[in-house]
């Protein structure tokens, strides 16, 4: 399962930069993906994961993520100083320090030591696990897997409250139990 990092033009004015997972890859250099970094949310009237499935990306916008290396753009939780595990995306590694992009946009900068690598896909993770999901910011326990999509890079899950909700590879982890 490739993960790709991608930057993405819409019109002429704005530019999006995501990550995806692979789809088809029968022309190398412009691979059809999925985005992760999009909700996919079936009862939503505007779903733009659905909408944009199995999209082909331009010639060199696009680098593949490998699974267990702390490099641009891969997913990682970093414990902040409440003792909370907030999600952030990669920009720089150091032997000891990590500079992330949070949410809304936070660059912050972590120990290395406080930080953890999400895995890049979803194998491991199966119906029944226990799994930390990531709720607005920070990844929280007492989700239960219910099914797991290979070929989208999604897992369905029940919260403790019973709520359903379907999130991606990078939004589930058993790394932070």
């Amino acid at each position: 399962m490739n993960v790709f990092e991608f930057t993405k033009g819409f019109g002429k004015k704005i530019a999006a930069t995501g990550r995806g997972i692979l789809r088809d890859d029968s022309n190398p250099a412009e691979p059809k993906v999925d985005y992760l970094d999009m909700k996919l949310d079936p009862s939503s009237k505007v779903n733009f994961a659905d909408e944009h499935a199995n999209e082909q990306l331009k010639p060199n916008s696009f680098i593949v993520l490998h699974d267990g290396q702390w490099e641009p753009g891969t997913q990682v939780a970093c414990k902040d100083e409440r003792g909370r595990w907030l999600a952030a995306k990669l920009i720089k590694a150091t032997d000891d320090k990590v500079l992330v992009l949070g949410f809304s946009e936070k660059v912050a900068v972590y120990p290395k030591s406080d930080c953890k690598l999400i895995p890049l896909s979803d194998e491991g993770v199966k119906a029944g696990d226990s799994v930390h999901g990531l709720f607005v910011a920070e990844y929280q326990p007492g989700y239960t897997v219910d099914k797991v999509d290979n070929e989208r890079g999604r897992v369905y899950v029940t919260s403790e409250n019973g709520k359903q909700e379907i999130l991606s590879i990078l939004e589930v982890t058993k790394v932070l139990n």
